[in-house]
């Protein structure tokens, strides 16, 4: 964004990364490009010639923006589905623990009641 905005100042750009590092293109360099970048200039590209605008370097600074709010949106979002399902989780264990202490209370309830119609020592006759 800093890129773009600088762009759409007119300030003059310098160049970065590889450049300054003195380094040529590593492969681990063109596996970013292809996986992290490509998507975003191919939306990016796709609008710009979809509407083709006179100010292309403010598009693509809107554009871009937008995609980032759209994108924390999305996130909010799928944090607060999150939250919610542990909320439900955590509500159904409450419930799964105290149906089990009742289940093992009426247990042991009916534990205790054939032990008194069947004393241990008893005989049958």
């Amino acid at each position: 964004m800093e890129y773009f905005n600088n762009l759409v100042a007119g300030k003059e750009l310098q160049a970065t990364s590889a450049v300054k590092q003195s380094r040529k293109v590593q492969s681990t360099d063109k596996l970013f490009m292809a996986k992290a970048l490509s998507p975003i200039f191919t939306q990016l590209i796709n609008a710009s010639l979809a509407l083709r605008p006179s100010d292309v370097p403010s598009f693509a600074v809107e554009f871009l923006t937008d995609m980032i709010k759209d994108q924390e949106a999305i996130m909010e979002e799928e944090n607060r589905r999150l939250k919610e399902e542990e909320k439900k989780k955590a509500v159904e264990g409450e419930n799964d623990s105290s149906n089990n202490n009742n289940n093992n209370n009426g247990t042991i309830a009916s534990k205790r009641a054939s032990r008194e119609q069947h004393p241990v020592g008893a005989t049958s006759t």
